[in-house]
C-alpha cells in the first residue's frame, strides 16, 4: 500500500519543488515587500552611509537635542546639489531624494567656530571635523564662510560623526527645525 502512494507523493514533492525553483523570484520579491513594509510601519530606517553609524534605526517623536540623531529632509537647493554630486540617494523626501541622518552638533544659541582645521561648539573643538576642499571625486566642495556663527533660533547644525568626509553643516550650513522629519535611535548598528 505504501509502495504505491510513495511515488505519487515523491512526485508530488518533486513538482511542488520545481514549481518554487521556478517562482523563486516572485517569492523573494514577497518577502523582502513584506521586510521593507513592515519596518517602515514599526518606524525603521536603514542607514547605509558612514555619516553615522550604519544600521537599523527607529523614528522618535522626541525634539532633537544635541548629540541626537536625526532625520532630515534637506532643503531644495541643497538636496539637488547633493543628488547630482550623488552624496544622496533616490528617497521620499521633497525633490525625490532621500532623508539623512547626522548629529545635532548645535542648538540654537550656541557658537560654532568653522576653520579648515575644523569646527568648535561652543569653544569646544570636535574631532574629525575639518573640512575638505574637494569631495571623494576629487571635485572643489564649497563650504560654510570660515569663523564664528551664532545658531539663529529654530536652526541646528549638523554632523556625520561617523565620516570625517560626511556631506553635512560645514558645507551647506545650518538648517532649519522644520527639515528635521524625525530625532533616530539605533537599533542595531555595524559600526
Amino acid at each position: 500500500y505504501w509502495a504505491l502512494l510513495m511515488p505519487s507523493f515523491c512526485r508530488s514533492g518533486w513538482e511542488l519543488a520545481a514549481t518554487l525553483v521556478r517562482r523563486w523570484p516572485v517569492l523573494v520579491l514577497l518577502a523582502c515587500s513584506a521586510i521593507v513594509g513592515t519596518t517602515w510601519h514599526w518606524g525603521l530606517r536603514l542607514n547605509a552611509s558612514r555619516s553615522a553609524p550604519r544600521g537599523l534605526y527607529r523614528m522618535l517623536t522626541a525634539a532633537p537635542s544635541r548629540g541626537a540623531f536625526v532625520a532630515v529632509c534637506l532643503p531644495p537647493d541643497v538636496a539637488r546639489f547633493g543628488r547630482v554630486r550623488g552624496y544622496l540617494g533616490p528617497g521620499d523626501c521633497p525633490g525625490g531624494v532621500q532623508a539623512a541622518i547626522k548629529q545635532v552638533i548645535a542648538m540654537p544659541g550656541d557658537i560654532v567656530d568653522v576653520s579648515p582645521a575644523g569646527i568648535r561648539v561652543n569653544d569646544r573643538r570636535l574631532p574629525n571635523s575639518a573640512t575638505s576642499a574637494v569631495d571623494s571625486a576629487g571635485r572643489p566642495l564649497p563650504h560654510v564662510p570660515w569663523g564664528r556663527h551664532p545658531v539663529p533660533p529654530e536652526q541646528v547644525w549638523l554632523l556625520g560623526t561617523g565620516d570625517p568626509r560626511s556631506w553635512d553643516s560645514r558645507y551647506f550650513g545650518p538648517l532649519s527645525l522644520a527639515h528635521v522629519r524625525a530625532t533616530v535611535a539605533p537599533v542595531l548598528t555595524l559600526d
